[in-house]
């Protein structure tokens, strides 16, 4: 999650998904939403902090060392620091540059900042901690979310373009097409809204 001016964005969203991801794992969360709203409060203020990138983490403990992992307790930890633009402020204007792998992050030395992954059918997916959107004509769009986190921030611009005016398009994309689009960029709750320079060495940014 990210703090703006002491307010965190989709707080309750955020907390809703960490609940249910525990429940896809059998391991309850426990504390309510309440209770890890007012924890996160608690600590923005003992840190200081208005401006914050926070993550909650949750794990079971060393109780019992067999396979039977429901047998040991379920902790929760919040931490928050102060973190800038994730792939760094001057790719706000110049755009990031994508590779294309398979699930392994890239090289920042070889030029790239993240990896663009397709899915078992071959069709754009996502990046490995954001999620993608291409513009074309002023259309907005991105892929299906059939086999990936639909994330909370990709869902929000998807409604603020829509209050916009903005045509959003959710559809199965081709790597082919990627040279065809006018523009492209990444959202994700730590990457924000970042546009893309290139893909697969082939320039999006025009």
């Amino acid at each position: 999650m990210r703090a703006y001016n002491g307010k965190v964005f989709k707080q309750k969203e955020h907390h809703e998904r960490l609940i249910k991801s525990g429940e896809l794992i059998d391991v309850s969360v426990p504390y309510s939403i309440e209770e890890l709203t007012k924890a996160t409060s608690d600590v923005l203020r003992e840190s200081d902090l208005t401006d914050a990138y926070i993550r909650p983490i949750v794990w079971r403990g060393d109780e019992n060392l067999g396979v039977k992992s429901y047998l040991n307790s379920v902790n929760v930890a919040i931490f928050a620091w102060k973190w800038g633009t994730y792939f760094g402020d001057d790719k706000i204007k110049s755009g990031i540059n994508l590779s294309a792998t398979k699930f392994v992050r890239p090289d920042p030395r070889k030029g790239y900042e993240d990896v663009l992954m397709l899915d078992w059918r071959g069709f754009v997916a996502e990046c490995t901690s954001c999620n993608i959107f291409f513009i074309k004509n002023n259309e907005i769009h991105t892929p299906i979310s059939d086999c990936f986190l639909n994330g909370i921030t990709r869902q929000t611009i998807m409604e603020l373009a829509k209050k916009m005016g903005y045509k959003v398009i959710e559809r199965h994309i081709l790597s082919q097409e990627i040279a065809n689009f006018d523009e492209a960029f990444v959202t994700g709750t730590a990457v924000e809204v970042m546009p893309i320079n290139s893909i697969f060495d082939t320039i999006v940014m025009k």
